[in-house]
């Protein structure tokens, strides 16, 4: 009996949870601390009694060790997976990291918006007649490959939409691209349709470029000094990507032979030349021809800060100004490879630069990379291109550009609007095609990106003095991103007419949003044009772009209360064309395009008849967005005599 009864004892030892052991250790914080050895009587012990420093002495109670089973670690991790799965349903678009960052309030404001936008697309889903279910039809798919040709001089090409044909052979071009609007215009205007077909647009492009133009060899050339004036007080204020004083002293000392640096002297020749008042300045074609002697095929075999700096300028400026878009698209595409390549992207692992010179170079090379990323954002916008991931805020890792001077505050404005267009873009590269709802909240984004511009960079209409090029250029790209935005919606609904469906309310009010947004960039654009030929080329295509969306307006709602006002409009622009044309051949092409699609438009309006039939069976969805983006010819269109 007396064996067991100490085996009972031990039992019931082993019983007692251990989380409720209080034991103290056997030494006092106190002589922990000092490392010396503690007796470990009652506080205070000997050691501190000693010491004098009884106050701090105590016991603290022995901490647990718990060690967790691989049961007790497999069920705890697939807890956290089903609470991240939950997660991830119910905000598909927001991170768990952004979510922990959220207020209560701010989290019941997502759900709410979350479930208003699920309920309005269920509800959508089961009103439309075209509905998204087949996202496979919204994929463009190419027949045999683009291909395309830059080489042939014309002041027309297959992104413009200045030659008014789209052949097998143009290049691939997205939703906000010219393009697709134009091919909607076709579709929901039977007269603008027989236009195309009674004048060709090669024709038509042929004809309004038989001018003579200047035979000379070799035109005088400005004084260098004035040229880099120019490009430093215009293209410089816009995108900074190289230090002025650093360029005058090596200019200056003539000592510098090599590649690099003779190709970037020229290119900013260049573009100084065509930010000059003299508008029968051709020397910018000198400049260019000797900047291609040094920027090759081999230049792409050694990285240099300056070989960067004037593809940058070649690609982001020079081949948008002889229209030769696409050329300029893979020029910057290679210009950001080999920034990358160089570490651009990458903000120094040294802190503090040892001298103002390496200060001021990882100021440039940090602004070399910042306008290559704007130049690039501005070319997706007009070629309706994907960016394919330029922007990760975990790979590029620079700082942004310092705001010490006027140019760094610019570009560092621009840098925010970008990120907003790269994320539009890559939207709308994705399936199913955006949302009304979605769009709206990327026009909150815009919006609240131009509300906090400072005061600096606002353009302020002063009597005599033209407004700052860089202002000008920060409220136009501000105008036609929110026109892009909405566009796809005015496309779709436009459309949905031809079919005879119904259009969503949501819908209606974004595309009257988008009428509103052209309209305004037209009156913007009456008042801000400057004269210099980078000016006016950036200037036309702005008003083309809100032309074309009045004109689709016209087309496919000739009897919509605001039609007059549209025509006003219109008129209005073909007005500053023409004014804008003396200087420039391409701007007196655009009016041609702009006249004639208003002409027929008109005309058709006038007969009293409807654009479209609507119980006419389309084999084509409207959601079915290959039709914006396959390189069909005209005559796969459906036929004219459905139409009318």
């Amino acid at each position: 009996m007396s064996s067991a009864a100490p085996s009972a004892s031990r039992k019931r030892r082993r019983d007692v949870p251990e989380t409720k052991s209080t034991k103290s250790t056997s030494s006092c914080a106190e002589c922990r601390r000092r490392r010396i050895r503690c007796d470990g009587t009652a506080a205070p012990c000997g050691q501190c009694r000693w010491y004098r420093v009884s106050s701090s002495c105590f016991y603290p109670t022995r901490k647990q060790r718990i060690a967790v089973s691989n049961k007790s670690f497999e069920e705890i991790s697939a807890s956290l997976d089903k609470v991240a799965n939950v997660l991830k349903r119910l905000f598909p678009d927001h991170d768990v990291e952004t979510l922990a960052a959220l207020s209560s309030e701010e989290l019941k404001s997502l759900v709410q918006s979350v479930g208003t936008h699920a309920r309005s697309a269920g509800i959508d889903d089961s009103l439309k007649s075209t509905q998204d279910e087949d996202v496979h039809c919204l994929e463009p798919s190419p027949r045999e490959g683009y291909e395309f040709d830059e080489h042939a001089t014309n002041e027309s090409d297959d992104v413009n939409g200045l030659s008014l044909s789209l052949d097998s052979g143009s290049s691939y071009v997205g939703l906000s691209s010219i393009n697709a609007i134009l091919k909607t215009i076709a579709l929901v205007s039977p007269s603008f349709r027989a236009m195309l077909q009674q004048n060709p647009g090669n024709e038509l492009a042929t004809n309004s470029l038989a001018r003579p133009r200047d035979t000379s060899d070799q035109p005088e050339l400005p004084e260098e000094s004035a040229l880099i004036d120019a490009f430093f007080t215009h293209v410089s204020t816009i995108t900074p990507l190289i230090d002025e004083s650093t360029f005058r002293a090596k200019y200056a000392s003539g000592k510098s032979t090599g590649s690099p640096w003779l190709g970037l002297v020229s290119m900013v020749l260049a573009m100084g030349s065509l930010c000059t008042t003299s508008f029968d300045d051709k020397s910018h074609s000198i400049y260019y021809e000797r900047a291609m002697d040094h920027l090759n095929i081999q230049s792409f075999g050694t990285g240099h800060l300056e070989t960067v700096q004037a593809m940058a300028l070649l690609g982001g400026y020079y081949y948008h100004h002889t229209n030769q878009p696409n050329k300029a698209f893979v020029i910057t595409g290679a210009a950001l490879r080999m920034a990358i390549a160089m570490g651009l992207h990458r903000e120094s692992v040294e802190e503090n630069p040892s001298s103002e010179e390496m200060i001021a170079l990882y100021e440039t090379r940090r602004r070399a990379w910042w306008s290559l990323f704007c130049l690039d954002a501005w070319a997706c916008v007009l070629l309706g291109r994907p960016t394919l991931g330029r922007w990760d805020v975990h790979a590029i890792t620079v700082n942004l550009p310092s705001t010490s001077d006027h140019a760094g505050v610019v570009l560092r404005e621009s840098v925010a609007f970008c990120k907003i267009a790269t994320g539009i873009q890559d939207r709308f590269a994705r399936l199913p095609l955006i949302s009304s709802d979605e769009i709206q909240r990327l026009d909150e984004d815009i919006r609240a990106w131009e509300e906090q511009l400072p005061s600096s960079l606002r353009v302020q209409l002063i009597p005599g003095l033209p407004p700052q090029l860089a202002c000008m250029m920060i409220s136009m790209r501000y105008m036609n991103l929110r026109l892009v935005l909405h566009r796809p919606r005015l496309l779709t609904t436009a459309l949905r007419r031809v079919r005879g469906d119904n259009v969503q309310p949501e819908d209606q009010a974004t595309v009257e949003k988008c009428r509103t947004f052209a309209s305004d960039l037209i009156c913007a654009v009456q008042n801000d044009w400057l004269f210099n030929q980078l000016a006016l080329r950036n200037i036309n295509w702005f008003l083309f772009q809100a032309c074309m969306v009045l004109l689709l307006s016209m087309s496919s709602e000739p009897g919509h209360e605001d039609h007059q006002r549209w025509e006003n409009s219109i008129e209005t622009s073909l007005c500053i064309f023409s004014k804008m044309s003396s200087f420039c051949a391409t701007i007196h092409r655009t009016r041609e395009v702009v006249s004639a699609i208003y002409e027929a438009t008109k005309s058709h309006v006038s007969d009293g008849k409807s654009n479209f039939d609507p119980g006419y069976d389309f084999s084509w969805d409207p959601e079915n967005l290959d039709i914006f983006w396959d390189p069909a010819t005209w005559g796969d269109l459906p036929d004219q005599s459905s139409w009318t």
